[in-house]
């Protein structure tokens, strides 16, 4: 039998086994509890400085972009209360609603990254072995960090641009537009920051 897939362990009757996620190893290590596979380099890398740094900024991140969801369910309760009830017009509050719910996206993306939650396809990528397969993985985390460091790039000149000239929205709250464009170049500063984070991971736990 050839090369093994780099991400699975074997068991004494030969079986491959897929090795647990970065994330659980984490977890299971912090309480105490050992893995069967987990080698001290997988654990080290998952612990590294520069990884649980990273990790505790995009938690925290992670932490507002649920209270800005939960702000926009709230105020669209109070829209609805205000328009249906009190028959009164609104100002602000389809501008927060929509401002607030897409902060909310670009925020939390990084922490999502972290816990392996982005929708992807692997079906090619899972038939690979060996070394194909970690240059296959090495690309795609290269690939992400690129565009987004791209995106982090564009975006900070977009609201460079909206500060410095006193930008505001077209609508009747008229807020200043650097406001709702700064989450774009912190959510993609976040997100290059945590495939930073990723490849530590990726490539501690392959030594």
């Amino acid at each position: 039998m050839g090369q093994g897939d780099p991400t699975a362990s074997q068991d004494g009757a030969g079986a491959t086994k897929p090795a647990p996620d970065a994330a659980v190893i984490e977890a299971l290590a912090n309480a105490g509890v050992d893995i069967e596979g987990v080698t001290p380099e997988i654990r080290t890398a998952t612990r590294h400085p520069l990884v649980r740094a990273i990790e505790a900024l995009t938690t925290a991140f992670g932490v507002v972009s649920a209270l800005l969801l939960v702000a926009a369910a709230v105020v669209v309760c109070q829209m609805i209360f205000v328009r249906a009830v009190l028959g009164w017009s609104t100002i602000w509050q389809t501008d927060f609603v929509v401002y607030s719910a897409t902060a909310s996206i670009f925020l939390g993306a990084a922490y999502v990254l972290s816990q392996k939650g982005h929708v992807g396809v692997d079906f090619i990528q899972s038939q690979l072995r060996g070394g194909v397969r970690r240059a296959v993985d090495r690309f795609g985390m290269i690939a992400g960090f690129l565009f987004c460091a791209i995106m982090a790039y564009a975006s900070w000149h977009y609201f460079h641009e909206a500060l410095t000239e006193g930008w505001r929205t077209e609508t009747v709250w008229a807020i200043p537009l650097w406001i709702p464009t700064l989450p774009l170049p912190l959510g993609f500063g976040l997100l290059c920051l945590q495939y930073v984070a990723e490849f530590i991971k990726y490539e501690g736990s392959r030594r």
